[in-house]
């Protein structure tokens, strides 16, 4: 909500989100906890809160499955979702093993890969 040029919590894109949270640092949860899923409202911009400066390496667009499975073996990665769907509308928790349409619409961060 802070990233007013990326659109905030309207929309944007994930580089300028890592560009932004890279020049101006990032809150931790425990001084900007998360309210938007609970309520359905933006939450507000609270820019007084402690930021740690990010160590960001190198970013690479990758694609497919395996390239994916690699990255995700040494650090999270962001990627894009159509969750338009009813596969992420009634998301609740444990993996996701569908992968409907090709429009994406929403960035999502994962931090690993698995089975049931």
């Amino acid at each position: 909500s802070c990233d007013k040029a990326s659109y905030g919590c309207n929309g944007g894109f994930p580089p300028s989100a890592i560009d932004y949270m890279a020049k101006t640092g990032v809150c931790s949860e425990a001084d900007y906890p998360y309210t938007s899923g609970k309520s359905g409202n933006t939450g507000t911009c609270n820019s007084s809160c402690n930021k740690k400066q990010l160590s960001l390496g190198k970013t690479k667009q990758t694609s497919g499955e395996s390239s994916l499975m690699t990255v995700l073996n040494t650090q999270p990665a962001t990627v894009v979702v159509e969750a338009g769907n009813s596969v992420w509308r009634n998301y609740k928790s444990g993996i996701v093993s569908q992968c409907p349409g090709s429009q994406s619409d929403h960035a999502v961060i994962a931090v690993g890969y698995g089975s049931k």
